[in-house]
């Protein structure tokens, strides 16, 4: 498979940028990324004691449903854009590529509309009660694919920070469509029709935009196929890694009632701010990750794995314990008492879980970059099999707890698989030293806390003795660097 020609070329690529320019990014769009998390859990009380335990269990459903068909249509194309466009300097390239690529979405969505419509003909009623809230499921899914594919043209472009205001100005606008709906309608159907008219909006200015600065160009299939070949064998790992993060609400909804879906999916949206946090690497990292690749310079690429995999642990774990020692607090405030009551029986698992599928995107980053689809399908599979295995045997019995651990553990052998398969490719060497002083940070972090365990408010009270005493931990054991050392350090390449 033939890269563009434009991809390598030398005098395409940007120079090479510090590590500090990739912290900054990585420190903006983390930020960015807490203030949508904090945008989702002020309407979460706002959702789940408007609609009910219920209905809130109908909407994480339907969200779960349309996270699976969004892949049907987008095709892991936005990977596949990054991975072969950035820093590419020919608009009229990258237009042509983008007018391919909607046409795929809006054909796939054609697509499967029609069978979706024969299925529903054909089987009868919509087990969620309302005929209507499949199609919405799949017009959702099918503009945030729209959305997504847009978006990465900032990250080609390396605009991070315009990425980041553009996705936080939609949030919040996001936020208030959905917290005006629920409140006028208070109906699951009419709020769900008011998002996927804002999504599209949102994808028609997009558009707009992609299009004032690329230009319109018309689709160039020949120039497509190695976007296309590279992308298609990438929907298998992604329907895995669906079923891997939210299969587990529909095994509940299965075996249980949807209040119990609606109790789960409140917690797991405390513990995903983790995803939020980590993908800020990941976000600054990859279009380099790219490119050092492409120019051959592994050396580079390894080293600057290893430092970025630092600064997520560093910022991750103490989130982890923050979260999890403070979520009966948090849940009781935000949500009902039966959520806060559980938040101990998930909140730690997954949170834990999803800083373990963080780390194991190292290893996909590996492979993806020498193309080892085969190993990402082996790895994927391997992590969503064992993750439906676990929910079957212990969601029926311990339908909250049994879906937490059952991730934790899923997420914890995807790592280990993601690890073991990238090692043919490239070994990549994980600075432990390090780790362990982030993890023994981390407990004097957690004391702290449980000194305190027997009053919520307490613990709330004590967080920021808790943060300070991690990150003087964390210096102390480190060596006690000098600023100038520390600075030095950062500024490198």
């Amino acid at each position: 498979m033939a890269l563009p020609a434009t991809a390598t070329h030398p005098d395409t690529v940007r120079e090479g940028r510090s590590f500090l320019d990739h912290l900054k990014d990585s420190g903006a769009f983390g930020i960015g990324q807490i203030l949508v998390k904090l945008t989702s859990l002020i309407t979460l009380p706002v959702l789940i004691k408007t609609l009910g335990e219920h209905d809130y269990g109908r909407l994480a459903t339907v969200n779960a449903a349309s996270g699976l068909l969004v892949w049907v249509v987008l095709w892991s194309l936005p990977s596949a854009t990054v991975r072969f466009l950035a820093g590419v300097q020919d608009r009229t390239h990258v237009a042509r590529v983008h007018s391919c690529a909607v046409l795929v979405i809006v054909g796939s969505t054609a697509f499967w509309l029609g069978i979706l419509s024969a299925g529903l003909s054909v089987w009868g009623a919509d087990a969620l009660g309302d005929p209507l809230l499949p199609y919405l499921a799949m017009l959702l899914s099918t503009f945030t694919a729209l959305v997504s594919l847009f978006m990465t043209s900032y990250r080609i472009r390396d605009e991070n920070r315009r990425y980041v205001s553009v996705d936080m100005a939609f949030t919040v606008l996001n936020a208030i469509v959905l917290v005006t709906a629920v409140l006028y309608w208070q109906e699951l159907t009419a709020l769900l029709i008011a998002l996927v008219g804002f999504k599209a909006v949102r994808s028609i200015w997009l558009t707009v935009q992609f299009t004032r600065h690329f230009g319109f160009a018309a689709p160039d299939w020949e120039g497509f196929k190695p976007f296309w070949t590279f992308s298609l064998p990438l929907l298998f790992p992604q329907a895995m890694a669906w079923m891997t993060n939210l299969s587990d609400r529909l095994i509940i909804g299965i075996y249980h009632s949807q209040e119990v879906v609606g109790i789960y999916a409140a917690n797991y949206n405390l513990s995903i701010l983790v995803n939020h946090l980590t993908a800020a690497v990941f976000f600054a990292f990859t279009p380099t990750f790219s490119r050092l690749w492409s120019a051959g310079d592994t050396n580079q690429f390894g080293s600057l794995a290893v430092r970025s995999a630092n600064a997520m642990l560093a910022v991750g774990l103490p989130v982890v314990v923050a979260i999890s020692c403070l979520s009966p607090l948090v849940m009781s405030l935000l949500a009902t008492g039966a959520v806060a009551q559980a938040s101990l029986w998930i909140v730690p698992f997954v949170a834990v879980g999803l800083l373990l599928n963080a780390f194991a995107g190292y290893g996909g980053e590996v492979m993806m970059l020498n193309r080892l689809t085969g190993r990402i399908v082996l790895q994927s599979a391997v992590g969503a099999g064992t993750n439906l295995i676990l929910n079957i045997i212990l969601v029926p019995v311990y339908p909250l707890a049994g879906a937490a651990i059952a991730t934790l553990l899923s997420f914890g052998v995807l790592f280990g698989t993601s690890i073991v398969l990238s090692r043919a490719a490239f070994r990549l060497r994980f600075d432990l030293g390090f780790a362990l002083k982030v993890v023994i940070s981390a407990a004097f972090m957690t004391f702290c806390f449980e000194l305190v365990s027997a009053n919520l408010w307490h613990r709330a009270l004590i967080a920021p003795i808790a943060g300070a005493t991690y990150v003087g931990s964390l210096y102390v054991l480190s060596g006690m660097p000098t600023l100038a050392d520390m600075r030095a350090k950062l500024e490198t390449t």
